[in-house]
């Protein structure tokens, strides 16, 4: 009869436990943000190498060591590389360049790569063009690419630097590569592009909340200075949401400084646009872009960012956002 009870005792603990779990997962639980697969940077912290370099200060590991406080420069020619070794072969889906131009003592789109190709290969040797740019002016290129193959090797082969003629180098800040999986694809559509938004307040009236959502970063919301602000944004239907990402301001004003970056903010949900709940809270950033995965279960119509903290600088403490991104 003791093992029997002690038995029945187990089932009983396991039943509850099962009946927990399946009561958590109806219930809206937020769980802490972790890192997204879908938005995984292959290029990140691998082995690069170029076809020149014009310093010991601009080697190609600095155009894939995450930061933008850093970049490859070439040798002043026509035509340069910047090859990345992903190390095993790679369905890629996307690839994304920040150029020079915001990170510069001077700000000229000129000095941004101008026309390029970006190209992969299975052998380091053999490269295939999936990508050409011609006449760029813009400071990010941001661009998907589609392959039926798995490639190991990506490369940046720079056709024509910049139109600057002074200082024909090439300038990469960072160089980024993302897979191609069907859960990449679905990752990245922007549910809060060109959607109604609203905020608490704004400095000027060229700075108003649709400008935070109109997928460009020459234009940025900006609120009044106060110590909290919000900027809320109406995805018009009840969606699954995995993750979100804020532009900041640091790469893009004319005083470049990590602490005019929103520093202490929280992502928050919401069906109601009166009740949120808090899914992911970050404090102290000095990062010129947030992209952070998040797990909850449940749908939710209305996204905001509640800064609590708009930056670090006391003389113009107003909350700046480029871009506010939200993927399902």
């Amino acid at each position: 009869m003791t093992r029997l009870a002690h038995n029945i005792t187990r089932i009983a603990l396991l039943i509850l436990l099962v009946t927990m779990l399946a009561v958590a997962a109806n219930s809206g639980t937020v769980h802490a943000a972790t890192t997204l697969n879908a938005t995984t940077n292959l290029a990140l912290h691998k082995p690069a190498t170029a076809s020149s370099i014009i310093s010991v200060d601009g080697e190609a590991s600095q155009a894939v060591d995450g930061t933008t406080t850093t970049n490859w420069v070439s040798a002043i020619v026509e035509i340069s590389w910047l090859m990345v070794d992903l190390g095993e072969p790679a369905a890629i889906g996307r690839y994304r360049v920040v150029h020079a131009n915001p990170y510069e003592t001077w700000q000229r789109a000129s000095i941004n790569l101008r026309d390029f190709q970006f190209q992969v290969s299975q052998d380091g040797q053999n490269w295939l063009t999936l990508d050409s740019i011609t006449d760029n002016l813009a400071d990010v290129t941001d661009r998907p690419v589609s392959s039926s193959e798995k490639y190991r090797y990506v490369r940046l082969y720079v056709i024509n630097p910049q139109t600057e003629l002074s200082s024909r180098a090439a300038r990469i800040y960072e160089f980024e590569v993302y897979g191609d999986g069907a859960q990449d694809k679905t990752s990245r559509l922007n549910l809060t592009l060109h959607k109604p938004a609203a905020v608490s307040s704004v400095y000027v009236a060229s700075q108003k909340a649709p400008k935070a959502v109109d997928g460009l970063t020459t234009t940025a919301w900006a609120s009044a200075i106060s110590e909290k602000s919000w900027l809320m944004v109406d995805l018009r239907r009840r969606t699954s949401i995995s993750g979100y990402r804020v532009i900041h301001a640091d790469p893009f004003e004319t005083w470049q400084m990590a602490s005019i970056n929103l520093r202490d903010f929280q992502f928050q949900v919401s069906n109601d646009a009166k009740h949120w709940i808090t899914v992911d809270t970050v404090t102290d950033n000095t990062d010129d872009i947030t992209d952070h995965a998040v797990q909850l279960h449940g749908r939710y119509r209305y996204v905001r960012l509640y800064v609590t903290d708009p930056q670090t600088e006391q003389v113009y403490r107003v909350a700046r956002v480029y871009e506010f991104e939200v993927f399902p």
